[in-house]
């Protein structure tokens, strides 16, 4: 865990004090097993690997909700699990310590490329499944980019809301 010393700063605290808990914090690190470090690291790859999976799953079974649901129950269905896999992923990588700005690009990165490329699987088996149906293919992209966005959204809003989280002193100097 890193001292964020502005933040520190603007609720108030010296000097003294955050060099303090600087000391404190660096104790706690070098005390840490060896392995923790390991296994946090293999968590969060881990579960990058995982949720990437999971994504290409849905998009290959999509067409079988695609045969027997129609397309306002089939966006909806995505959008749910794009939903849930984004908020798993980000709640358990928001909790790692080590990750610095470049892990969270990347995994954006992975995201959204994932993201991409299920959207256009997704979108073109919902146009293969309205074809042998005898179906007017009407909207097939939609829902692939509907989960998309949904997979997308619990991650990214983390990032904005951390970068504009405003602390009172903040507030008070704007005034």
């Amino acid at each position: 865990m890193r001292v964020q010393k502005e933040r520190l700063r603007e609720r108030g605290w010296t000097g003294k004090e955050i060099k303090h808990a600087e000391r404190i914090l660096l104790k706690a690190a070098q005390k840490q097993h060896p392995g923790y470090r390991f296994l946090e690291r293999a968590v969060f790859w881990g579960l990058l690997f995982l949720t990437v999976v999971a994504v290409f799953t849905i998009s290959l079974v999509v067409w079988i909700a695609a045969a027997l649901l129609d397309t306002f129950t089939v966006t909806a269905v995505l959008v749910i699990f794009g939903l849930v896999l984004g908020t798993l992923y980000t709640l358990v990588a928001s909790d790692i310590d080590w990750l610095e700005h470049h892990h969270h690009a990347f995994a954006g990165a992975a995201l959204a490329t994932t993201a991409i490329v299920t959207s256009s699987i997704i979108g073109t088996r919902l146009a293969i499944v309205s074809k042998v149906l005898g179906e007017p293919a009407k909207n097939t992209w939609l829902p692939g980019l509907l989960f998309a966005c949904a997979l997308l959204t619990p991650h990214f809003s983390r990032l904005w809301l951390e970068r504009t989280r405003t602390t009172p002193a903040r507030r008070r100097k704007k005034k």
